[in-house]
C-alpha cells in the first residue's frame, strides 16, 4: 500500500475527534485565525471584538474543515483499498 495510506491508517487509528481537534481546530482554524489577526493588525483594524469574533469564527470553521477533510480522506482511502 502507498505511503500516504499507511500514514492515513495511523491517523485514523487515533480517531475522528482527535483529528478534528488537532488538524481542524488547532491546525487550520488556529493558523487562519492568527493569519487574519496579523493582517488586521497591519491594516490598523484591530479591536477586542474583532479578535474575539475572528478567533471564534476560525475555530468553528476549523472544526468543519476537520470533519470535511476526514470524510474526504476516508472516501479516498476506501477507493484506494478496493483497487
Amino acid at each position: 500500500m502507498d505511503r500516504t495510506w499507511k500514514r492515513w491508517e495511523n491517523t485514523r487509528s487515533r480517531g475522528l475527534f482527535r483529528f478534528i481537534w488537532i488538524q481542524g481546530v488547532l491546525g487550520w482554524g488556529g493558523f487562519m485565525g492568527v493569519y487574519f489577526l496579523i493582517l488586521d493588525y497591519f491594516n490598523h483594524e484591530i479591536s477586542v471584538k474583532k479578535i474575539f469574533s475572528s478567533v471564534l469564527f476560525f475555530l468553528i470553521a476549523g472544526a468543519f474543515w476537520g470533519v470535511s477533510y476526514w470524510y474526504w480522506m476516508e472516501w479516498r482511502y476506501k477507493v484506494a483499498k478496493k483497487q
